[in-house]
């Protein structure tokens, strides 16, 4: 996993290892290695500098250079970073050559690997693909982002670029592979508003829709409507998917909802192409 925050991180893995521990005393005897990392920037790193320290261990100023441009802005920009395949293709490279500076590199050597080791193991992970994406990712509306965030998302996500949570979706089909389960919960706004009909025209073209379940107001203890949508990264057609919805008024006093028993349609896309602006507009016949 991955986090802009520090602290996020380290509460994270402490999470993780106490869930282990429960489950293993013996764990803390050969305690594992958590894949839970705070994105660190690369700000204040000179790419000449570390190049010229890091030559003699197979580093080229090239794909140096663009490690380090993609985490320029690594704690503003998270797990949004795309990785490029020329890139990707240079860090198993580039990760024997920093763990031979630090075995052989003299003082300056060392130094620039263990300021480029951490942007190296965090491209590992944004530049891999997954059988399964699950998130309930951050909510931010255009309007609400900073010059440098916003200028970012409308370049990398222009579709999409209305609101951080859709950002994610995208993201998520980017690490997805490509037979790969993506499930989300996200606001319920991408379902129907015209200003995001171009991403679910987009989207949908190339992902079908698995299971949606619609969560009205408060179910999730906030003040707007939710939804959980698992995706196939697979345009399959004529894919009849089941559609739920669940209001608050269902949620028993202990949190729990009867899904089961919940109101369901079963729909393919060509419903949709009826609706304007491919709304999903499940309920309706």
């Amino acid at each position: 996993g991955l986090d802009i925050d520090d602290r996020a991180a380290q509460l994270a893995a402490f999470a993780l290892l106490m869930k282990a521990r429960s489950d293993d005393r013996r764990l803390f005897n050969d305690p594992p290695k958590l894949n839970v990392l705070s994105l660190q920037d690369s700000k204040g790193l000179n790419v000449d500098e570390i190049a010229t320290h890091l030559a003699s261990f197979g580093f080229q100023r090239a794909p140096l250079k663009a490690l380090l441009g993609a985490f320029e802005h690594g704690k503003v920009f998270g797990s949004l970073i795309q990785i490029p395949a020329t890139l990707v293709s240079q860090l198993a490279t580039m990760t024997t050559g920093v763990h031979h500076a630090l075995q052989k590199g003299d003082l300056y050597a060392q130094q620039a690997a263990k300021d480029v080791l951490p942007l190296i193991w965090q491209a590992l992970i944004l530049g891999q693909r997954f059988d399964t994406v699950v998130a309930n990712p951050p909510y931010m509306g255009s309007g609400f982002m900073t010059a440098t965030l916003k200028s970012f998302v409308e370049s990398q996500y222009p579709l999409e670029k209305g609101d951080l949570f859709s950002c994610f979706i995208r993201r998520g089909e980017a690490s997805s592979a490509s037979t790969g389960l993506i499930a989300f919960v996200t606001m319920q706004s991408w379902m129907f508003l015209s200003n995001y009909e171009s991403f679910r025209r987009d989207f949908l073209s190339a992902n079908v829709i698995s299971n949606l379940l619609h969560l009205g107001n408060g179910v999730m203890g906030i003040a707007f409507g939710t939804c959980a949508t698992t995706f196939y990264q697979s345009p399959i057609k004529r894919f009849a998917a089941r559609y739920k919805r669940v209001e608050s008024s269902e949620i028993s006093d202990d949190g729990s909802a009867n899904i089961a028993s919940a109101a369901g349609f079963v729909r393919d896309m060509d419903h949709f192409t009826h609706a304007p602006g491919l709304a999903l507009a499940y309920s309706l016949n």
